[in-house]
């Protein structure tokens, strides 16, 4: 899956842009933090291509994605830009 894909799908099941507070990306996770954590699909997310698993903790959720996770980070931030 292309990253663009990867990334409108991650912010229909996050549960829109306006529900993220903010986005970092270590080696292979993306990490939300979100305004209303109730607001996202994990099983959704679960099941979009390309993401491996997700992980929440501390308020965090950690989707893990591996190497292109800043690419996907980018293309977010583009459709925020779009959207905004």
């Amino acid at each position: 899956m292309n990253e663009r894909k990867m990334a409108e799908q991650i912010l229909y099941y996050a549960g829109g842009a306006e529900n993220i507070v903010s986005m970092t990306t270590c080696t292979i996770r993306l990490r939300l933090v979100l305004k209303d954590a109730e607001k996202m699909d994990v099983e959704g997310i679960k099941k979009v291509e390309g993401i491996s698993d997700v992980i929440i903790r501390q308020g965090m959720h950690q989707l893990v994605i591996g190497l292109n996770a800043g690419k996907v980070l980018a293309e977010i931030k583009k459709l925020q830009e779009t959207i905004s």
